[in-house]
């Protein structure tokens, strides 16, 4: 599990598209 500091889950994003989260890109 990934927690950004807004405590943001990433496991609620559609996985297989790359995501920006406070500027941060992340590729599942």
């Amino acid at each position: 599990m990934v927690h950004t500091g807004i405590g943001y889950d990433v496991h609620r994003l559609v996985e297989g598209r790359p995501l920006w989260l406070g500027g941060v890109e992340i590729e599942h």
